[in-house]
């Protein structure tokens, strides 16, 4: 990418980062800066960590009820309330932040990282640290470093339509997915929401 169309592209990205607005935001996934940091340098949001995907190719998002009054999916409206649906998106940016701050540092599993930093006996979670390699003082500075993320909203505008919205058993009853295996164009995205001041100050300073 040459320095001219690089520029440009980088004025373009930027121009998205705003708080995410309720006329023209369909459906809203909370994501981590490191996936928000590949979309805005590739013009992919591809939600995989170092090759991990742990959802079959699958994206979640909470939908904006509005756009969804006559739905086929099921989706229960009261459930899809504009701000029910940023709160839903936020919970799992935190969730996401975390785990995709700490898998980029550490090899551990994700459910072994929850495991682990919800377990403040120093003596059963020891043998798990040791075991991946890391030390009791390294693991804990780690956990405090994802306190301080708060995570990314990504917001997706009405193009999102063009792709096969799911709804299944196994997703919340306020959640949609799409199949996605190869990520998805920025040119869906309606707005990126940082939640936190880390993730404002690394997009601050991408250029």
């Amino acid at each position: 990418m040459d320095k001219i169309y690089k520029d440009i592209y980088y004025i373009i990205s930027m121009s998205i980062i705003h708080t995410l607005h309720e006329h023209d935001t369909v459906l809203i996934h909370g994501t981590s800066i490191e996936a928000t940091v590949h979309l805005l340098k590739t013009g992919i949001f591809d939600f995989r960590i170092n090759d991990r995907d742990d959802y079959q190719g699958y994206l979640f998002f909470a939908p904006n009820g509005k756009y969804f009054i006559n739905n086929s999916l099921g989706l229960k409206l009261d459930d899809c309330y504009w701000d029910k649906s940023i709160c839903s998106a936020s919970f799992y940016a935190k969730y996401n932040a975390d785990m995709h701050y700490a898998i980029s540092n550490v090899q551990f599993k994700p459910e072994d990282i929850s495991t682990i930093s919800n377990n403040e006996d120093k003596n059963l979670i020891m043998p798990e640290i040791r075991k991946n390699g890391y030390n009791f003082k390294y693991f804990i500075k780690l956990m405090k470093e994802c306190e301080q993320r708060k995570g990314v909203l990504i917001g997706f505008n009405e193009k999102i339509f063009e792709k096969n919205i799911e709804r299944d058993q196994d997703v919340p009853k306020n959640e949609v997915g799409i199949h996605l295996p190869k990520g998805i164009s920025i040119d869906y995205i309606s707005g990126i929401q940082p939640l936190g001041l880390i993730e404002e100050k690394i997009i601050k300073n991408l250029h």
